[in-house]
């Protein structure tokens, strides 16, 4: 992205692409994880 020029934005994956996406778009909106997978992680995590 830097060597492109293209400053203000962060890779992100989706599906199986990498992408550059605006800062913005990725912190504008608050993303949380599911209670499943809080728990699957607990089940794992001992």
């Amino acid at each position: 992205m830097i060597h492109d020029g293209e400053f203000g934005k962060m890779a992100a994956l989706r599906g199986t692409e990498i992408i550059a996406i605006p800062l913005t778009e990725a912190v504008g909106k608050l993303k949380t994880v599911s209670q499943e997978w809080v728990d699957l992680l607990k089940v794992f995590s001992k």
